[in-house]
């Protein structure tokens, strides 16, 4: 993606979701076998970062980050009744939390709404 795109897209997300707190998520799996997932908040500059067992999918390194920036959101004391928005590249992951039954994933998967439910009790978690 280029400059001129990226800016762009980042001037569509700060207009749709003015106030809110980015968080970036990855997974990813090498052809090594290596499979991680990592997430990166830029208002804190923090990144956190996690080398997963090497029988985990993409798919299944996507879903984790989620969850994590999740729980990241949950706990962390400068997110505290913050908005946020999570912000993956993976229209699968994305496309699976909308329609959560898999048998493969189903405990994250369940899992990843149970934990934005509990955060939009007092602030707003979008995908």
């Amino acid at each position: 993606m280029g400059k001129k795109q990226q800016m762009i897209m980042q001037e569509d997300l700060n207009a749709k979701y003015s106030g809110f707190t980015q968080i970036f998520t990855d997974g990813s799996k090498l052809s090594s076998g290596s499979t991680a997932a990592a997430l990166f908040v830029p208002s804190l500059a923090q990144a956190v970062g996690w080398k997963l067992n090497a029988t985990h999918t993409v798919l299944g390194a996507e879903l984790f980050g989620i969850h994590q920036a999740l729980t990241f959101a949950n706990k962390h004391p400068a997110l505290h009744n913050k908005d946020i928005v999570i912000l993956s590249d993976s229209q699968s992951t994305l496309h699976l939390l909308k329609n959560i039954w898999n048998p493969n994933y189903r405990h994250i998967v369940y899992d990843i709404p149970k934990l934005a439910s509990h955060r939009q009790q007092v602030s707003k978690v979008c995908f």
